[in-house]
């Protein structure tokens, strides 16, 4: 954000790959669409798919998260120098990150401190004027919903071929979801006791929602849970129950 603040530009986690439409013209991602809100559902492919120039349009464009319109994510920003609205999130983070050192919370999530969870209260107060930002649909930026744990892929699935044509990158979500903990990407498998270590992960993460799916799915297939996942467990309902 600090960078973003001084210099403009676009910022992209290292786990969003460009797809073909951006591989072709990186322009494609100064284009977004003349509405503001954007937010609709298009997943499918539909939609209004018109574009103009990023020069004519809002100086700060972000995504949905997902298709439910309920967060946005930070994963890539495109944003004008000196921008009001990254002023607001870098005090959004700053106060967050102090409220959890106060309270001796140091293992707050990051995407509750500094991540989605801060954008998306920021852009649902500012008071910065609605034609200087613009948050794009998920199927623009995030096509496919990674938060439910299944498949670790190392590759867009299917070649992208399954996705919308108006997508323009895909995020693996391996800083989110805990892949990164319980997949071996040297050897393209996982690793050994992945529903053990995933579970975990997931917990220590703050997303108990995925980590109690993830839960089911190991007992299903009989795996026995480890002292160490039942007592993740039993943390984070604790913390998320109070």
């Amino acid at each position: 954000i600090a960078v973003l603040r001084r210099f403009g530009g676009v910022y992209v986690d290292v786990d969003v790959v460009p797809l073909p439409a951006l591989q072709r013209n990186l322009d494609e991602l100064l284009l977004v669409p003349p509405s503001h809100d954007d937010c609709d559902d298009d997943s499918d492919g539909g939609g209004d798919d018109s574009v103009t120039p990023f020069a004519n349009t809002p100086s700060f464009v972000v995504a949905c998260e997902t298709a439910r319109r309920d967060v946005v994510a930070n994963s890539l920003i495109v944003a004008a120098p000196k921008h009001a609205l990254l002023d607001e999130v870098a005090r959004a983070q700053r106060q967050r990150a102090v409220a959890a050192s106060d309270a001796g919370d140091h293992s707050a999530p990051s995407w509750i401190v500094t991540g989605p969870q801060c954008l998306t209260a920021v852009l649902q107060d500012t008071d910065v004027p609605a034609s200087q930002w613009c948050v794009l649909t998920s199927s623009r930026l995030y096509p496919d919903d990674w938060h439910h744990p299944g498949e670790h892929p190392v590759a867009v699935p299917n070649g992208g071929r399954h996705l919308p044509p108006h997508a323009l990158t895909y995020q693996f979500g391996y800083s989110t979801n805990g892949y990164a903990a319980v997949y071996d990407f040297q050897r393209n498998q996982p690793r050994a006791d992945t529903h053990n270590a995933l579970v975990q992960a997931l917990c220590m993460g703050g997303q108990v929602d995925a980590a109690l799916h993830t839960f089911g799915a190991l007992r299903s297939a009989g795996v026995a849970p480890t002292v160490m996942t039942l007592s993740a467990l039993v943390v984070a309902l604790c913390e998320q129950h109070g």
